[in-house]
């Protein structure tokens, strides 16, 4: 497992951006699954699933899932 180094609270802001925590690249939505969000980085691969309730997303979610 790599770590994921930053300044404190750059990992939630980068989810909450849509960006990949770890590259900082956008983030794929995969899709919604049992009250879950799945999202993808394409760049390094890494797997993201949130709950919907109090997950670390875009309050414009529904726009990313169109």
């Amino acid at each position: 497992m790599t770590e994921v180094l930053g300044e404190p609270g750059q990992f939630h802001r980068n989810l909450v951006k849509n960006n990949c925590p770890k590259c900082e690249k956008p983030l794929t939505f995969v899709a919604i699954t049992d009250g879950k969000l799945h999202r993808k980085c394409k760049t390094c691969n890494l797997t993201i699933v949130d709950p919907l309730e109090a997950g670390e997303y875009p309050p414009n979610i529904c726009e990313i899932c169109d």
